[in-house]
């Protein structure tokens, strides 16, 4: 009976051990759950605020994950495209020369391509696409693809157009040249007379073919300009920012506070170059502005705040922004997005080239129809020889020393507001401040009728 009694306790004993060492192991796959958890979150956070589409496909071409801006070009949901291959997406008479790079990239033939391809979306429609192929490794260290694209069937259509209107022209000046070698025809009795038409329609004919090929000349570049740059310098933007990440996770050496600190001076350079070419890229589009225009109610008193916060990270809190208001009610009707290029240029400008004081304000007043927002700042003030090339693009003022900037943000600003048909003063001092004077419609819908 004692042995028995002896036997149970040894067993109960097992069974406690088991149960300890069950327990042990399921908190280790917890903590290991959790840290693969955070590393695939921090993953799908770097990729969903790329800057362009991010497609990752499988080694037999599965779609394994796609990013916001996929969505938006293909008109799928998520659920639907992580059930597609590539064959779902590429037009057939583009699928063969796809397969075949995708392949070289992923038996590292060669490194990376850039190509153009065919994509139907869920509607049919054909839409043009600029593309960047990689390869790289899924989280469990499966070959993969990352494939980074770029809608660019808006840019093919107006290209085709772009030349449709060249054609158009062309026939226009050889048209116009016939009419006036008939009516050369009919003066040949006045030999002098004539001979002095033909020199003038020669030059005449040599202007105009001149104008049309710096013309099309020009309106090629910007095409081209506007269309690939923002891949050609997003795409190692974004893989740069992307590696700080990753670095920083998988990093085990000492020096860890140094280390963490150039990390940050990549992450801000990186925000510099891509504020740089969202102003280039501004400034390349603003023809097109208004009819881009998109009215929308805002609460101005928050959007406001929401951009002095904005200021307040860029500016480490060295200046006190006072923002002032009377308004018979904070809303107004305008577009989101010039105004955010609007108060984000001229708040941040007032706190950047004050860099001796220590307050910046905002005071916005309404008239009937007008909001008015004034922009104070105690700072190093504007030459009055500078005030009348302010807004013009890459002017900057002559006394602005070692303080960086581009000459692009007061000239957005200026075409923002023409855009919102609104207005822009300003009134300066060397060495006491500047104020500006903004304003701006309270409904910018009943300037657009």
């Amino acid at each position: 009976m004692n042995k028995d009694n002896q036997n149970n306790e040894e067993l109960l004993l097992r069974i406690k051990e088991l149960e300890d060492k069950v327990s042990g192991l399921t908190m280790e796959n917890q903590m290991l759950q959790i840290s693969i958890n955070e590393s695939e979150s921090l993953h799908k956070s770097v990729v969903e605020n790329s800057l362009d589409g991010t497609l990752i496909f499988d080694k037999d071409f599965d779609i394994i994950y796609a990013n916001d801006e996929v969505f938006n070009i293909s008109s799928y949901n998520e659920s639907e495209l992580l059930d597609f291959r590539l064959e779902d997406l590429v037009a057939p008479e583009s699928l063969e020369n796809v397969k075949n790079i995708l392949n070289d990239v992923l038996n590292k033939v060669i490194e990376s391509k850039k190509f153009e391809f065919d994509l139907i979306n869920r509607y049919g429609e054909i839409r043009n696409i600029f593309a960047s192929c990689s390869f790289t490794n899924d989280f469990q260290g499966n070959k993969a693809l990352v494939l980074q694209i770029l809608d660019i069937t808006d840019i093919k259509s107006a290209e085709r157009r772009m030349i449709e209107i060249n054609h158009e022209l062309e026939q226009r000046v050889n048209e116009r040249t016939s009419q006036l070698q008939e009516t050369m025809d009919d003066l040949k009795v006045e030999i002098a007379v004539r001979k002095k038409a033909e020199l003038e329609l020669q030059l005449a004919k040599e202007e105009v073919d001149n104008a049309l090929e710096k013309e099309k000349e020009l309106n090629t570049l910007k095409t081209r300009f506007i269309s690939m740059i923002s891949h050609e310098y997003r795409t190692p933007l974004t893989v740069i920012l992307t590696s700080t990440y990753l670095v920083e996770q998988y990093y085990q050496g000492e020096h860890q506070e140094q280390f963490n600190k150039f990390l940050g001076k990549i992450r801000n350079s990186v925000d510099t170059m891509t504020q740089l070419l969202e102003d280039v890229l501004t400034i390349g589009k603003a023809e097109s502005v208004k009819s881009k225009i998109i009215p929308k109610k805002i609460n101005i008193i928050d959007y406001i705040r929401e951009i002095i916060e904005e200021c307040k990270v860029v500016d480490k809190d060295k200046h006190n922004f006072i923002l002032n208001y009377e308004l018979s009610s904070p809303e107004i009707i305008s577009d989101e997005k010039s105004l955010r290029h609007i108060f984000q240029n001229i708040i941040s400008n007032a706190a950047k080239y004050s860099p001796g004081a220590d307050e910046v304000t905002i005071d916005i007043k309404e008239n009937s129809r007008n909001l008015v927002v004034y922009v104070t700042d105690k700072g190093i003030g504007i030459p009055n020889d500078d005030i009348a090339n302010l807004f013009e693009t890459f002017h900057r003022a002559s006394n602005v020393g070692s303080i960086s900037g581009t000459g692009l943000g007061l000239s957005i600003v200026k075409r923002c507001l023409d855009s919102l048909y609104g207005e822009i003063g300003v009134q300066s001092e060397l060495g006491k401040g500047t104020k500006f004077i903004l304003e701006l419609p309270k409904d910018i819908q009943l300037f657009m009728k």
